[in-house]
């Protein structure tokens, strides 16, 4: 079982390698990874209890931060509750804090939006629309006299979460007072050993540096007993040996910029994760019945009537039974011009309502549904770490035991060649100061987590780092023709009879053999035809057809498919489709579908982007796949193609490139899919696919490809950013450390790069 936590206000890159330390010890535990980029902990564990919570506290505890211990997936939420009835209130206002905090904002929205649905009523709007304003407003009256519906619920709820928010915001501004406070005794001590001298400015600067550091001292020092040598340790022993060699202003100097510094940080990294944060948020918490009444989202099964007031989110995938209104759908494919929704239409989990009130029929409970599936695919992308994200938290494990040693030697060497014991010491100290590695262990993750999250803005999920790895460095692309270049609206073109059968028997058959197919042939097929079909089993073999056994034994597919079963083809041999009924042949169709509007505009945009070599893979013939090569402005087109045939021809395209984009859709393309370097998944259809993808074009479009390699090049730009110009700052500060030391000068270098770094990949995500 898998357990997710938040630590809210984490930001310190060696702490959290503790915290996994200590939470890898446990006996139930037999993995942790902390993601630095979203904060938060996923913890594998079999059998846990309540005490793993109290573990995982009492590790960020011992790192000496004030960090909050949030449970944030459903099985931690449950294993928190199950510390008891007693306890059960107050782990339950912290365990719900985030979805408090938005349910607040949107029950704050909904009662706007429900006085304009009382406006629209008086202004005239239509009969269905009047009928629900009234019973809105009824439930208002009821509440006045005194009724407990569920629209007082409601109500209750709101002040409710508002109460959270607001005991939410107290704490934020307790924990700002305390800095402020102890910044104020620091600063007032340090300027009072300024203006005095002896013992009394001595002691008044020692003052100033533990009320600016007692905490980073104090856990440097468990730290020194526990072997870890973090950023605390260097920073106390940095203070604690300057005050050794009477710079005691110095010592002050440091622990006061240091604990600025890590201020700064945390609100940076905090402010950079939360926009970040945000565009996982696209799922609402509750869902309305159709009598108005609100229940939480995950209580919603499959076929229950509900419905979505003016400028509310779609809690779950759905069609709309009634109403009439446009729907924003931004936020699940990136295209930004509302779609007009009336009866009949699809609706996506995420969408946002626009002025009209609709009424839908749930399609799938909210787990499953489209919102949830991105969610997950954004938060699971964390885990998919590319190379250079591996490599810095490799690099961060011996970058500090190796700057300890050279510190070390800076010290020691130069005195036993006869140099000054207290100035080399101090060079030794400057150079200690400046060498923590936060600036890489975070800007990194977050670099890569914020390329994925601004690619997630315009509709396309990339799955991980290393996928953007690969995207940035590709140079060739291949695509599948039906559903990928063009729009997949297949459509039967021509019938061709045989052996006596009519056209309606061998579209009744045809529909038969099909009907569970989810291939755009089959859908062709079976919209062609409202003649009734048998029951039987189907047996579908990818790349070649369906074979169903019934009344009849029916056999649709390709020529390969009928002339492997012996099957006299006659002169229908140029069929796309043939069709068999007990071993005869019935007849044939032709299909014709049209380009995406997009495919030309897609194919000379990525040419202009370096895509040397572009490419189109399908199992269609001669004929059709050369139109679509010709009306998209490709090269290369390789037909009649099996999926293993498309595997061979990637395979054969990567020899000789940096790497090989694949674009497809349907179970037909997952083999090619994962044979790619980058697979590129249309839409959120085929769980297959998907499965099979390392990135989702979610508003099955081309358009946004050209994007996502845009945002992946740009995104390793600012990784490589990110990596140099922390090693340059800080090489200089070491070896000005040597020629001219100054210690609270390196602290300040050292917090400037890691907000520059911070800040740089946060831009990503504007």
């Amino acid at each position: 079982m898998i357990y997710e936590y938040s630590l809210d206000g984490f930001h310190c890159a060696a702490c959290g390698e503790k915290v996994v330390r200590e939470i890898k010890r446990l006996d139930c535990v037999t993995d942790a990874e902390l993601n630095m980029a979203t904060g938060r902990i996923l913890i594998t564990a079999e059998n846990a209890d309540a005490s793993l919570m109290t573990a995982l506290k009492k590790a960020v505890r011992s790192t000496g931060h004030g960090v909050t211990v949030r449970a944030y997936n459903a099985a931690a939420k449950r294993l928190c509750l199950g510390q008891g009835a007693g306890t059960e209130s107050s782990v339950q206002k912290d365990i719900d804090q985030r979805d408090n905090t938005h349910e607040a904002d949107e029950h704050r929205d909904n009662e706007h939006e429900h006085k304009r649905g009382d406006q629209v009523h008086e202004e005239g709007a239509h009969d269905h629309h009047n009928h629900n304003a009234h019973d809105h407003r009824h439930d208002h009256n009821a509440h006045d006299e005194g009724a407990h519906d569920d629209h007082d619920d409601h109500n209750h709820d709101h002040n409710h979460d508002h109460n959270h928010d607001h005991d939410h915001n107290h704490d934020h501004n307790t924990k700002i007072s305390a800095f402020i406070i102890r910044l104020f005794i620091a600063v007032s001590l340090f300027v009072g050993g300024i203006f005095t001298s002896g013992e009394v400015s001595a002691a008044l600067f020692i003052l100033s540096a533990a009320a600016a550091g007692y905490d980073t001292i104090f856990s440097g020092i468990k730290g020194l007993f526990r072997l870890d040598i973090d950023e605390e340790f260097l920073m106390s022993a940095a203070a604690i040996a300057a005050c050794f060699i009477g710079e005691f202003a110095e010592a002050a100097l440091v622990l006061m910029l240091n604990f600025i510094g890590q201020k700064v940080e945390a609100t940076a990294a905090k402010r950079s994760r939360s926009s970040i944060s945000r565009l996982t948020e696209i799922r609402p918490d509750t869902a309305r019945l159709k009598d108005g009444t609100i229940i939480s989202a995950d209580e919603v099964e499959k076929g229950m009537e509900l419905v979505v007031y003016p400028y509310e989110r779609i809690a779950v995938d759905g069609e709309v039974t009634g109403g009439v209104s446009s729907v924003d759908a931004s936020a699940i494919t990136g295209e930004s011009m509302p779609i007009s929704a009336r009866e009949g239409t699809k609706l996506l989990s995420g969408m946002l309502n626009g002025e009209g009130r609709l009424f839908m029929r749930a399609n799938a409970p909210a787990e499953s549904s489209t919102a949830a599936r991105i969610i997950r695919l954004v938060e699971e992308s964390a885990a998919a770490k590319g190379s250079s994200e591996r490599m810095i938290t490799r690099f961060a494990k011996i970058y500090t035991p190796a700057v300890m040693l050279l510190c070390l030697c800076v010290a020691i060497i130069p005195v036993l060649l006869g140099g000054n014991g207290a100035v080399w010491l101090y060079k030794a100290l400057s150079i200690l100061v400046a060498a923590c590695p936060c600036a890489l262990v975070i800007s990194v993750p977050l670099a890569f987590f914020a390329g994925i999250g601004a690619a997630s803005k315009k509709g396309i999920l990339i799955k991980g780092g290393k996928f953007i790895e690969r995207l940035a460095v590709c140079d060739t692309a291949a695509f599948d023709k039906t559903g990928t270049v063009t729009d997949g609206s297949l459509k039967i073109d021509r019938i061709y009879t045989a052996n006596g059968f009519s056209e309606s028997e061998l579209l009744a058959a045809a529909k038969t053999a099909e009907l569970t197919s989810s291939h755009p042939i089959a859908k062709a097929i079976c919209a062609a035809t409202d003649l009734s079909t048998d029951d039987g089993e189907y047996n579908e073999i990818a790349g070649e057809g369906v074979i169903f056994s019934g009344k009849r034994r029916i056999v649709c597919g390709s020529k390969r498919l009928l002339e492997d079963m012996g099957i006299d083809l006659k002169n229908l041999a140029d069929c796309q489709v043939l069709v068999a009924i007990d071993g005869i042949l019935a007849g044939g169709f032709t299909f014709t579908d049209n380009m995406r509007s997009d495919a030309a505009d897609v194919i000379r945009k990525l040419t202009a982007l370096g895509i040397k070599n572009i490419t189109l893979l399908t199992g269609d013939n001669e004929k059709n796949a050369l139109a679509a090569a010709k009306s998209g402005n490709i090269e290369n087109v390789y037909f009649n193609l099996l999926p293993e045939d498309k595997v061979t021809h990637v395979t054969r395209l990567k020899d000789g490139s940096s790497g090989v984009i694949f674009v497809g859709d349907g179970i037909n393309d997952a083999p090619v899919l994962a044979a790619s370097d980058v697979g590129f998944a249309m839409g959120l259809g085929s769980d297959a696919a998907i499965g099979a993808a390392d990135a989702i074009l979610t508003g099955n479009s081309l358009f946004t490809l050209p994007d996502a390699i845009k945002i992946c090049r740009k995104t390793m730009k600012t990784v490589r950013f990110n990596i140099v110009f922390p090693l340059i700052i800080k090489a200089a500060v070491m070896i000005s450390a040597l020629i001219y030391p100054i210690m609270w000068l390196a602290v300040v270098a050292d917090v400037a790069v890691m907000l520059v770094t911070v800040i740089n990949a946060a831009r990503l995500i504007k």
